[in-house]
């Protein structure tokens, strides 16, 4: 429960605050703090945070302050307004961004994981025309690529145009195009061992997955340039 309050935004001590006076009901702070084992004086400070976000209330029983815990649900209050002003602010946060000059950018990631958040970023571009060229059509977690993969891309409309080696593992795959919102076609020979993909409007993951390694490119003039290659090579594949 503490770290999913962390996650929330709550400070490991605010969290434990917040979760004492839950248990507790109606209580002082002499009580809240014993039982997060947090100093007195702390736990005022934290009280006061919590206070702020509404979640915690002062009462009075007789001569006596009490504090409580406000309901849960409105952490899900707190969130949806938070969500509400990030609407808000992203298109001139947006608008910041694109003024800059976009000069061309390199990230490296060593990892299967960052190899899961490159894939997930090309999910991104709802709409946009996805082209690959794919080591092979199948990968070894399918809870990932069956799961979440195809399923999001399919839900957010970005086609797949993928070109992958002629193997015997292709025949089934190519069958599925319809279904899945992808075009397939094949290339004799087993040369592509690495996935390349261009995403977006300017960028480009090369993907190693039996080594653990990406390399994600932002740039102009490398995406048009590799993406008249991927095109001239689908059009002189035609359709097998």
């Amino acid at each position: 429960m503490l770290d999913q309050l962390l996650k929330l935004g709550f400070s490991d001590e605010e969290a434990r605050v917040y979760l004492a006076a839950l248990e507790l009901g109606e209580t002082s702070v002499s009580r809240i703090a014993q039982k997060s084992e947090i100093e007195r004086t702390t736990t005022y400070s934290h009280i006061a945070s919590l206070k702020k976000r509404g979640l915690m209330t002062l009462s009075r029983r007789g001569k006596k302050q009490v504090y409580i815990a406000e309901n849960p649900r409105k952490l899900r209050a707190e969130l949806a307004e938070k969500g509400k002003l990030i609407e808000a602010v992203l298109p001139q946060l947006l608008s910041i961004t694109n003024a800059l000059d976009k000069k061309p950018t390199v990230r490296f990631f060593d990892s299967k994981e960052g190899i899961y958040d490159t894939y997930r970023e090309t999910l991104e571009y709802a709409g946009t025309p996805m082209r690959m060229w794919m080591s092979s059509p199948w990968y070894e977690d399918e809870k990932f690529w069956r799961d979440f993969y195809m399923p999001t891309r399919i839900e957010k409309k970005i086609p797949l145009f993928a070109i992958v080696p002629k193997t015997d593992e292709s025949q089934p795959f190519v069958k599925d195009d319809q279904s899945s919102l992808r075009q397939t076609r094949m290339t004799e020979g087993h040369d592509i061992v690495a996935d390349i993909v261009l995403y977006g409007k300017r960028s480009i993951a090369i993907i190693s997955y039996t080594e653990s390694t990406a390399l994600v490119i932002e740039s102009d003039k490398l995406f048009q340039t590799l993406l008249f290659i991927f095109k001239s090579h689908w059009e002189a594949l035609g359709k097998n």
